[in-house]
């Protein structure tokens, strides 16, 4: 199951932000009712049911799973979380104690450090910016009395929320239940939005060098961001992109140069909080290959852009995704995403129906248009993590696009 709707974190004040990201885990940390963490796993002995409420970024729901005889017990456990979120102080503290404890050493590690500076650097210090690695000063800065207000305000109004059900469900013996559990929750007619807080990538050409720790290694980082339209062409013309890339990244960058051992690119187009796509290539190697390497991965955008892809390198993207795709059609969870993703992203859910013609459909120049369009190298973020033992000089420098 999969119920949500738009909202989410980042529609609360600056000085709330925490206080709202942790509302869900937080809760998740002291059980529902008059019954702890500890009591519920003892209630739920010889059972099979897990629910968990959350609030990310743009969308705020509860999801969960059970067998089919514990189904009401199921329902019975996600109407608590709307209706009797339990507070307890000491859990909560206890909660604090092991976050602050966790964190408070991170940035000492070289690649936390650097994802943590990075991602401060390229999104101009936004405090909307996702945060790779909290600091442990973040969470003295959430209350419980205010982090459960917000709690309660998100989840104590069940209006809005579009549930999902896949999996063995017998629709006679369910509808009396979801009626009582699900037609009982509170719900007070509002308007259920998401909010925009101008988190964009810098402009311009940037060069980022960074130095930290004391092993031989170093990371290359390729970053693209833009708007662009949200539709299915868009979607599938930028995966298979970067399938193609990664082929070619293993062929090149780790066959042929010997020169890392991992990595590759990953990106996606997504439509909250507003309409973009996100492209980023981690590149692991030596320090001494960094330029090498650099120079091939360039080399390989390029050729995508003025050459264009193979037709062979496609033809095994083809092949893949259309052999997962009969694996996924037999998976529940694979149908749950489909569904709950086309309800709140206001598509078509019968697209699953022809994924197979749309992959067939793909062209080769499909995929160039697409490496012109989404991997501007005039506009970009190119980021390299040294060792303190470099003779690198660190710094970061942006030239505007021209």
């Amino acid at each position: 199951m999969d119920a949500w709707r738009w909202g989410g974190f980042q529609r609360f004040d600056e000085s709330d932000k925490q206080n709202a990201q942790y509302a869900a885990i937080i809760v998740g940390q002291m059980g529902v009712k008059d019954m702890s963490p500890t009591d519920l796993r003892k209630f739920m002995a010889g059972k099979t049911v897990s629910v968990s409420p959350y609030i990310n970024n743009n969308e705020e729901g509860i999801e969960g799973r059970s067998s089919v005889k514990d189904f009401e017990t199921f329902l019975q456990l996600m109407h608590l979380y709307y209706t009797q979120p339990r507070k307890d102080e000491n859990l909560f503290k206890s909660f604090i104690t092991k976050e602050k404890a966790q964190y408070a050493s991170v940035l000492s590690d070289p690649q936390a450090w650097y994802a943590d500076t990075l991602n401060k650097v390229i999104y101009g210090n936004n405090p909307w910016a996702d945060d790779p690695v909290p600091g442990a000063e973040d969470f003295d800065k959430i209350n419980l009395d205010r982090s459960f207000a917000i709690y309660n305000q998100i989840f104590g109004n069940a209006y809005g929320m579009h549930y999902t059900f896949v999996g063995n469900i017998d629709a006679e013996k369910a509808r009396p239940l979801l009626e009582k559990y699900i037609g009982s929750l509170p719900a007070t007619q509002k308007e259920n939005k998401y909010k925009d807080n101008n988190v964009r990538l810098i402009k311009g050409f940037t060069e980022a060098n960074l130095k930290k720790g004391k092993e031989s290694q170093a990371f290359i980082n390729y970053i693209f961001e833009g708007e662009t339209e949200y539709n299915r062409e868009e979607k599938i013309h930028l995966a298979a992109l970067i399938e193609v890339l990664n082929i070619k990244i293993i062929e090149k960058l780790r066959e042929e140069m010997s020169g890392i051992y991992g990595g590759g690119f990953f990106g996606t187009v997504e439509k909250r909080p507003y309409v973009h796509y996100t492209i980023a290539a981690q590149i692991p190697c030596g320090p001494e290959n960094v330029q090498k390497l650099e120079k091939a991965l360039t080399d390989l955008i390029k050729d995508a852009q003025e050459k264009g892809i193979e037709q062979k390198d496609l033809d095994k993207v083809k092949e893949t995704w259309k052999k997962q795709y009969h694996v996924n059609l037999q998976n529940n969870g694979y149908w749950l995403s489909i569904l709950s993703n086309a309800f709140i992203d206001q598509t078509n859910p019968e697209n699953v129906l022809d994924y197979e013609q749309k992959v067939d459909a793909l062209k080769v120049e499909d995929l160039q248009k697409a490496a012109k369009k989404f991997l501007t190298l005039n506009n970009m973020v190119k980021a390299v993590l040294y060792p303190e033992s470099s003779n690198i000089t660190p710094g970061v420098k942006t030239v505007k696009p021209f």
